[in-house]
């Protein structure tokens, strides 16, 4: 009696394989720790010269640390998808036949940690 294996590839298995593929890029790279980082408190520094005066600096703090972020995750974006054209690797999982929008869910969550991480140290500095 034969016993038939399911290879089936799951929305799962997709996007947790490309989480980890992501996280282990950035581990690699450290993008966020050696250009996001600095370009984040750079702009935080920048309002806090052009906003002078301490009393309106406490008011808008949390719209300037959001800002921050905005701004930041640009990078964090463009670098991601970047990555992932420049290889071939977005192409291929399109030709492969896989459910796209798992590749969507494992790119979001893996951009959620390294926002996540970033705001972290945003606010401690902030």
């Amino acid at each position: 009696m034969r016993r038939t294996t399911d290879n089936k590839v799951t929305r799962g298995k997709v996007a947790s394989a490309v989480l980890l593929k992501d996280v282990r890029v950035e581990l690699r790279s450290r993008v966020v720790t050696n250009q996001v980082l600095p370009f984040a408190g750079l702009v935080m520094v920048m309002f806090a010269f052009a906003l002078d005066n301490d009393d309106v600096l406490q008011r808008v703090a949390g719209g300037l640390v959001w800002l921050a972020t905005l701004f930041s995750l640009f990078f964090i974006v463009q670098r991601s998808f970047a990555i992932d054209t420049q290889d071939g690797a977005l192409d291929s999982l399109r030709v492969a036949g896989i459910d796209l929008s798992a590749v969507f869910f494992g790119k979001a969550i893996a951009l959620a940690i390294k926002l996540i991480a970033l705001d972290v140290v945003l606010v401690c500095g902030a």
